[in-house]
């Protein structure tokens, strides 16, 4: 049995613009047409709500730039292959089984493959079950950009509140189960590399002070 751990090469500044993050970030994936103005509301949400629920402001802009990059994906859907059962049947449906009513989810999808299910919501892409146990509202996440940052901040700080002590990526949870270790690397990849990065490169080493590392558990 070991231990993964990764050495933290980023720093949070409680100076950093928010809004800088999010703009360099969109600048990454050549984001072609960005509402500068809507971005800076949703920087402002992102700010007030994370002082409201003590998280760090930046890592939740990371967090909601890999789910959504910032709202511009409002569902999560999934399909179903050419060939496979339930092709013709949702073929002739064309449109989302969405028991919340949310309309239909069609648009581009890819070749050989047909939207029938939608799973995540929102900019901050609430599961339909996490919804259901928190008693949120999915239309409401759906098409409020401020609902949807809050339920995803309530989501984190009872992670924070219940994980942090035993381990410093519990942040890791909001996308991967508990025990998918392989997930939660995954994730942890993701996110970070939306959060502004300091010039350091090194290794881990077990001499590494504590605090600057971050560890996912035993694997």
């Amino acid at each position: 049995m070991k231990t993964f751990a990764l050495l933290l090469l980023f720093t949070f500044s409680s100076h950093a613009s928010v809004l800088n993050q999010m703009l360099n970030n969109l600048e990454t994936v050549r984001e072609k047409q960005v509402d500068v103005a809507k971005m800076t509301e949703i920087a402002e949400q992102i700010e007030r709500i994370s002082e409201e629920f003590d998280l760090d402001k930046q890592l939740y802009a990371a967090i909601l730039m890999q789910e959504s990059r910032y709202g511009k994906h409002k569902q999560s859907c999934y399909g179903i292959k050419e060939g496979k059962e339930g092709y013709d049947y949702f073929k002739a449906l064309n449109k989302c089984s969405i028991k919340e009513n949310l309309g239909t989810c069609l648009g581009k999808i890819k070749p050989r493959r047909l939207v029938f299910g939608c799973h995540d919501f929102g900019i901050s892409m609430i599961n339909k079950n996490t919804a259901k146990l928190y008693k949120f509202d999915l239309a409401k996440i759906t098409h409020s950009t401020e609902y949807a940052i809050r339920c995803g901040a309530v989501i984190l700080s009872q992670l924070k509140k219940s994980y942090m002590s035993k381990e410093s990526t519990w942040w890791t949870r909001y996308n991967a189960s508990g025990e998918n270790l392989t997930a939660r690397k995954a994730y942890y990849n993701q996110v970070t590399k939306w959060l502004p990065k300091i010039p350091l490169e090194a290794e881990y080493s077990p001499s590494t002070p504590p605090e600057q590392k971050l560890s996912i558990g035993a694997i």
